[in-house]
């Protein structure tokens, strides 16, 4: 029995709906390294991951944002500090534990203004500060990942 032109495109959408739930999935995120003037690094430590390591500012992506507006949203949802104006895009990939693809981002700041998680954030971020370069923290994977991304810095 042949199919005909409604038949076969309804079968392969039946196919597709069907396989759907077998598929991976990804989900997409962005992080930004916020550096100051003087080179210090702001970093992030969130209350609910495994050994409050500190990470850098960043989060999912939304429906209808590009990874740009989730970088800039995440920054202000986290630290209070508006990047808009100086945020560039340095890298995205794929991080190889999930399946998850995150945007790394950087702003330099000309000062170095004092952040604060805001209340929207208080269940999440547990603190924010700036770090030395040179004696950073215990980051997260998610972290360490981009900042492997940044060779002139981190190398």
């Amino acid at each position: 029995m042949k199919l005909g032109p409604e038949q076969s495109g309804f079968t392969s959408r039946l196919t597709r709906l069907a396989l759907w739930p077998f598929r991976q999935k990804f989900t997409v995120g962005s992080l930004v390294h916020i550096e100051s003037r003087t080179g210090e690094i702001l970093l992030v430590q969130q209350r609910l991951r495994r050994g409050s390591c500190w990470g850098l500012p960043g989060g999912f992506q939304c429906p209808g944002e590009d990874q740009q507006q989730t970088a800039i949203r995440e920054v202000r949802e986290e630290t209070s500090l508006d990047v808009s104006q100086m945020i560039t895009f340095v890298a995205h990939y794929q991080q190889p534990w999930a399946h998850h693809y995150d945007n790394l981002f950087r702003a330099q700041l000309t000062d170095k203004p004092a952040p604060k998680a805001t209340l929207g954030s208080w269940l999440e971020i547990k603190d924010v500060r700036w770090f030395d370069p040179d004696a950073l923290p215990g980051l997260t994977r998610e972290a360490r990942e981009a900042l492997r991304r940044l060779p002139e810095i981190y190398s």
